[in-house]
């Protein structure tokens, strides 16, 4: 006999935001796309047809917890929705398990969800688990959610060690990146020269020492650089791009839709982005757009950044250096555009390292079986 099929609430503050790709993956291909939705948002038309469930964050409950207080069962039930509310549209809906998709999620209406009966698990993505770990609030009221949960999934290890650091852990964690559509992210046809880095002009992805570093080697080797993504730096990066006289090498092209950074990617002989931690502690997680590049078959340099050292491995399919290096980097962008059978060697292995280890049906399998384990 075949095990019954089962269900996963999704729980997020928004379920259609177009930038978390790896949120509307899940949506759509967890189990089998046999998802429901939990969201503050409520939406004109259902998110992929999905039935929602809609839950309030109201400035009291907000108040509340930045306050540290402990809020009687009954309040909760009014600011964040009764438990018997969750509890019937699950059982209407058939849900088994309930994945909230960000630790501040989790934090903040994780112990209404646990309430149900239902084994709830969350993901770390990112600030959830670096630069928000800086309010003491946060720490406290997630420190005493987590061991309510069935489990704690990130996509770096970095994220757990960050939590550990903060006295934070489960004893059921898995690691396993967003993911990656391999069968999307192609390789393509190099245009000599040309670098691409994609996202957001913002300070923990470093976008003025990428240009820094970019503009030492640049006329040596006849390189352009395409920053693909919108920022508060932007204009700071132009007219820095004019200082460093390396403005008619390089363009912003703003927010692109995903069909067309893909078509950027696989116009690009090499992949360069300079991550940071920020002065505030937010770091990424394993960046998607790393993977991105990887499935690509892209030469990539960049930084030794949280999740990357997990799956990018020096001189094996990447060129990795320290954050803070910037001579370090310029050096390694200056060796990769020197050397044709480098970058096809490293594209290569890049290509097959992501086929393997995290294309997104390899990476929901892995969550799929977590989760199932319960």
């Amino acid at each position: 006999m075949t095990a019954d099929p089962k269900k996963l609430a999704i729980v997020a503050r928004s379920v259609n935001v177009r930038t978390q790709t790896f949120v509307l993956r899940h949506i759509q291909h967890l189990f089998a796309g046999r998802t429901v939705l939990v969201s503050t948002k409520r939406f004109d038309e259902p998110v992929f047809g999905k039935q929602t469930f809609t839950y309030k964050r109201s400035r009291i409950s907000q108040l509340a917890r930045n306050l540290n207080l402990k809020l009687p069962a009954w309040i909760q039930d009014v600011l964040l929705g009764p438990v018997d509310g969750y509890r019937e549209f699950f059982d209407r809906h058939g849900v088994d398990f309930i994945l909230c998709e960000f630790g501040y999620v989790a934090e903040e209406i994780g112990p209404q969800l646990v309430k149900t009966g239902r084994p709830v698990f969350t993901m770390f993505r990112g600030s959830d688990a670096s630069s928000r770990l800086n309010d003491p609030g946060y720490r406290k009221r997630l420190a005493e959610t987590l061991p309510a949960l069935s489990g704690a999934i990130a996509v770096s290890s970095h994220l757990l060690d960050n939590l550990s650091r903060h006295g934070m852990g489960h004893p059921r964690t898995l690691v396993v990146p967003s993911g990656v559509d391999t069968q999307r992210f192609l390789p393509g046809t190099p245009e000599p020269g040309l670098c691409v880095c994609v996202g957001r002009l913002v300070p923990k992805k470093a976008p003025d020492k990428l240009l820094r570093a970019f503009a030492k080697v640049a006329d040596k080797h006849d390189l352009k650089l395409e920053f693909i993504g919108y920022g508060n730096a932007l204009h700071a990066l132009q007219r820095l791009a004019g200082e460093l006289k390396v403005a008619d090498r390089v363009t912003f092209t703003g927010y692109l839709p995903h069909d067309q950074v893909i078509e950027r990617m696989q116009r690009a002989s090499m992949y360069v982005q300079y991550f940071e931690t920020a002065a505030s502690g937010n770091t990424e997680g394993m960046p998607n757009v790393i993977q991105e590049a990887m499935s690509c078959g892209l030469p990539i340099v960049t930084t030794r950044h949280a999740g990357i050292p997990d799956h990018i491995t020096q001189d094996v399919n990447g060129l990795l250096v320290e954050e803070g290096d910037l001579t370090g980097f310029s050096d390694a962008l200056d060796r990769l555009a020197a050397d044709t059978k480098l970058r096809k060697r490293l594209g290569a292995a890049a290509r097959s390292y992501a086929v393997e280890n995290i294309d997104y049906r390899v990476c929901h399998a892995k969550i799929e079986d977590f989760i199932e384990m319960t």
